[in-house]
């Protein structure tokens, strides 16, 4: 990827198309760093509160974030613009040659395909830090959708025939056929999926998922992630100050104290 960027820098492009604001780091760029380093059981932890920021495998994930900007793989305007819509339109302008973006029709394949040529389109994993991570080589997965009914809600059996149907097969072939969506339901037909070079890769990519360890995260420690991000691609903040708000943030975060 180093040798990729330095490539793609030569020609006067960006590498990784990247938008720092909101708590996009905290989903898409974190959890792809995190599994460099964590196992399903410290992301476990992590989620109980009970792996402190300050231990060793969280501070190399934080340091990990702080090389891409420090490498120069990004756009310097990464810390003042979101990812999207911003950072993605970098890429689909083919300006950049990486974006780090959801695996979904609405923002990634589709709308790229149809603005680069979906010949000049394709889907990768996150490059690998530590090479044998026991799930460097997994996807860090989450579902697109997920569906409840409230325990105080006065029309459960409404909201579960609701539930039933939009999660059923009906329904997700429509979202199949029509959205050209990736469904959670396995009886769906995947030869009804639109043609793609990029669509067939991510259905390889997804295959073997492991925890998404930026849904694991408060709302405090995606705040804090994004903010120390920002300021430490800036010059503003050390790692070590990043660490600290982190840890100041697990700990100001409810059910994790």
């Amino acid at each position: 990827m180093t040798a990729a960027c330095k490539a793609v820098k030569a020609i006067g492009k960006t590498c990784l198309a990247l938008g720092m604001m909101g708590a996009f780091p905290a989903y898409w760029d974190f959890p792809e760093v995190a599994r460099n380093y964590l196992t399903e059981d410290d992301m476990r932890a992590m989620l109980a509160g009970k792996l402190p920021w300050t231990d060793p495998k969280m501070v190399s994930i934080l340091k990990g974030m702080a090389s891409i900007t420090e490498d120069g793989w990004a756009n310097s305007s990464a810390p003042s613009i979101t990812m999207l819509p911003d950072g993605a339109d970098i890429f689909q302008s083919g300006n950049a040659a990486f974006a780090g973006t959801i695996i979904s029709d609405a923002v990634n394949w589709a709308a790229f395909g149809a603005a680069l040529g979906d010949a000049n389109l394709g889907a990768m994993k996150w490059p690998t830090i530590v090479a044998n991570a026991p799930l460097a080589d997994k996807f860090s997965g989450s579902e697109s959708s997920v569906f409840g009914v409230s325990e105080w809600s006065a029309k459960k059996d409404a909201g579960f025939a609701f539930v039933k149907w939009i999660a059923g097969k009906e329904n997700a072939a429509l979202l199949t056929s029509i959205a050209g969506g990736i469904s959670l339901n396995k009886n769906v037909d995947k030869s009804a999926l639109p043609k793609s070079q990029a669509l067939s890769q991510i259905l390889k990519l997804i295959e073997k998922p492991t925890l998404h360890a930026g849904a694991l995260l408060s709302g405090q420690e995606s705040d804090a992630l994004a903010r120390g991000w920002q300021e430490v691609s800036l010059g503003h903040l050390t790692v070590e100050e990043w660490t600290q708000r982190m840890q100041a943030a697990l700990a100001a975060s409810p059910g994790k104290r």
